[in-house]
């Protein structure tokens, strides 16, 4: 995007319509990273990926490497990933155990709080007045947690966790709180790169149901014994709702059933079915309510800018930036504490085979990003006005069931709540 044109709208909410160089434009990524995620909370790790005192995890906010202590007192810290005196990374593991983590370059030496340590022939060859007390990590000063999701937030002025989810959070609470003993992540993090906007998949989660039937009809058909009813496979007229924060882009979407989830068991087996449509119906029917405990099924949602997940599935994943053409993406499976250890070997396995990098799903939603990416490479292409009408002011508010803004979940209602918040941000200070 030009500066010529740097005030035109780029999301039409009133047309339903949106300029394809949104997911091309340096200029307009560059926004990004400075108006959306410095200002945003943004998604660090979960709890139990750092379950002992000094453990550590290394991850991203948006391009900038973070690594994320647990403290010796059982709180969570992060750290900017750069030395203070030329910038190398401190740490390069992706996980572990460490009181310290010494730059490879110099060696100067920080502690699990940040704290500049030891700095080799500081007496001798620095001046009187290097002052080691200011010169420790750069901490992420904003760092909160809900429900066992941590998340920071560069911007120390920022509204707090809670009041950024808001009604979101009645739609995080139907994965991560569905059983008393909690979630944990199992099976490590699957990381991978995909030449494609990261906004294309955070939008999808957020709010494209649509795409399923043709997408990846072949690979539900395939999976689904043949006794389930076809009305049952996920294609039903208007099977389930949407729903878009009514402020901050979040968005969500999920099919009704009537508590027997067949979806659940033909992708990740039929002992993770029954256990799902029983045991773990049952605890969150008590804990939460009937709605997401027993009619809330196959659920998709992104937490604005990037976080996203499958309820159901348990797939969780983030959408790294990487350029306007580019993103890592990383994703890892969570499962109750409490439910058997086979039915958590096979949600692991089932979401290995469906939405890993090498899963079937996942390969599917991956082509389609890159085709479109590629395309986008074109002059006329990517000056296109791109349609966004579906559902549009079909949704409406004040449900008395489901918090937001919420229309059927064949829409695209999330998505220009998604793109709402997005363009707020983006032209701030402009």
């Amino acid at each position: 995007m030009t500066s010529d044109h740097k005030d035109e709208m780029l999301i039409d909410l009133e047309s339903g319509s949106f300029r394809a160089e949104i997911f091309s434009s340096r200029e307009i990524y560059e926004r990004e990273l400075e108006n959306v995620f410095s200002k945003c909370w943004l998604f660090l790790g979960h709890e139990t990926q750092l379950p002992n005192e000094l453990d550590f995890l290394n991850t991203y906010m948006a391009e900038d490497p973070v690594i994320l202590v647990r403290q010796e007192d059982g709180t969570f810290r992060a750290f900017l990933n750069q030395c203070r005196h030329r910038g190398m990374q401190v740490n390069q593991y992706d996980f572990g155990n460490s009181p310290v983590f010494a730059c490879p370059y110099h060696g100067w030496t920080y502690g699990a709080d940040g704290a500049l340590i030891n700095v080799p022939m500081e007496d001798s060859a620095f001046p009187k007045c290097f002052d080691k007390g200011k010169l420790g990590l750069r901490e992420v000063p904003r760092l909160e947690i809900y429900k066992g999701l941590i998340f920071g937030n560069w911007d120390g002025d920022a509204e707090s966790l809670t009041d950024y989810l808001g009604e979101a959070a009645y739609y995080i609470d139907a994965l991560f709180d569905r059983s008393p003993a909690g979630v944990e992540v199992i099976g490590g993090i699957h990381k991978w790169t995909i030449d494609s906007n990261w906004k294309l998949g955070a939008e999808q989660f957020a709010s494209d149901m649509y795409h399923v039937a043709l997408t990846h009809g072949g690979v539900v058909e395939a999976m689904t014994p043949e006794d389930v009813p076809v009305d049952r496979r996920g294609f039903a007229a208007n099977p389930g709702k949407q729903y878009s924060a009514l402020k901050g882009g979040h968005g969500s979407g999920f099919y009704l059933s009537d508590g027997d989830d067949a979806i659940i068991a033909s992708i990740l087996g039929p002992r993770v079915g029954e256990y799902y449509n029983t045991t773990l119906r049952d605890q969150a029917t008590r804990r939460l309510d009937r709605v997401r405990g027993e009619l809330m099924g196959s659920q998709h949602m992104t937490v604005f800018p990037n976080f996203s997940f499958l309820a159901g599935i348990n797939t969780v994943r983030v959408w790294h930036p990487r350029g306007p053409d580019a993103m890592e993406v990383w994703s890892f499976v969570v499962v109750p504490k409490d439910a058997p250890q086979e039915v958590k070997d096979d949600y692991r396995r089932g979401v290995e085979r469906t939405f890993s990098p090498a899963g079937t799903f996942e390969q599917d939603d991956a082509e389609n990003w890159l085709i479109i990416q590629n395309t986008l490479k074109g002059y006329q292409a990517s000056k296109s006005m791109l349609n966004l009408q579906m559902g549009l002011g079909m949704a409406s508010g004040g449900d008395p069931t489901f918090p937001g803004t919420v229309g059927s979940c064949y829409s695209e209602e999330a998505a220009r709540g998604f793109y709402a918040e997005w363009q707020r941000l983006i032209n701030e200070n402009q």
